[in-house]
């Protein structure tokens, strides 16, 4: 099964790649500082060669968003909570990267489109790609309300879902969108507003639905993934674990 953020219409960077899973799989084996040495690569590797096309961009966005995550990770497994301001600035360098485009800052040019072509299909992936950062910078914000950070200046809130799920209904990756809400309703139970919890499951069940008719690739991890999220609802200390467990 592939990972749910495998792009599939937008042009990918070799070398790029090459550096983003190297910082992945440093992470998944918990080499943070590995990891970020690696995303920070990539960094360097934008900043000489510049980015120009809408892929490039978003490439880049996914890769400081998965840096951010990272901080954030290490946040729980180092017990310092600091990390998740910097797991914040790395999300907002990921939504400055895909953002120029969506703002219209930039004129989208995707490689795999033609001339004469209208790139629909690239620009759903775009729009899901940032969608999923906004949400990720949300999390980040729970994450810091279970383990009582106050950060320097906010970092992520309720907004930040609500925004996301606004993005990512008109995105093309079902799994991001359904994540989005079911994360959404571990932040509203744990800040004990029930009916908005219910509203969020009720968000997350129907992108569910869509993405068994139009995104059908994501649907195993979607469905896996409603069900841990659904699980972990049904007390409080159980979704205040499931943030710290997966975040």
């Amino acid at each position: 099964m592939k990972d749910p953020g495998t792009p599939v219409f937008l042009a990918e960077d070799r070398l790029l790649s090459h550096l983003h899973e190297d910082g992945l799989e440093a992470a998944r084996l918990e080499n943070y500082h590995l990891a970020h040495l690696k995303f920070d690569d990539v960094r360097k590797y934008a900043i000489k060669y510049r980015l120009v096309s809408t892929d490039e961009h978003v490439q880049y966005g996914r890769v400081m968003r998965d840096d951010g995550l990272t901080y954030m990770k290490e946040a729980l497994a180092s017990q310092t909570p600091f990390l998740l301001y910097l797991a914040a600035r790395r999300l907002q360098d990921s939504l400055a990267a895909t953002g120029s485009s969506v703002s219209g800052e930039i004129e989208m040019k995707f490689a795999n489109a033609g001339p004469h072509e209208t790139p629909k299909r690239p620009r759903r992936e775009l729009l899901a790609e940032h969608g999923m950062t906004l949400s990720t910078l949300g999390r980040v914000g729970t994450v810091a309300l279970v383990v009582k950070y106050e950060p320097p200046e906010p970092i992520g809130t309720t907004t930040n879902y609500g925004l996301a799920h606004d993005i990512l209904k008109i995105g093309g990756n079902g799994y991001y969108r359904t994540s989005n809400a079911m994360d959404a309703a571990r932040q509203e139970r744990i800040s004990r507003r029930h009916p908005h919890t219910m509203v969020w499951i009720g968000r997350a069940a129907y992108g569910l639905a869509w993405t068994a008719v139009r995104d059908r690739r994501n649907f195993i991890a979607a469905t896996t993934m409603f069900g841990s999220r659904a699980r972990s609802l049904r007390s409080l200390a159980a979704t205040r674990e499931s943030v710290l467990a997966q975040p």
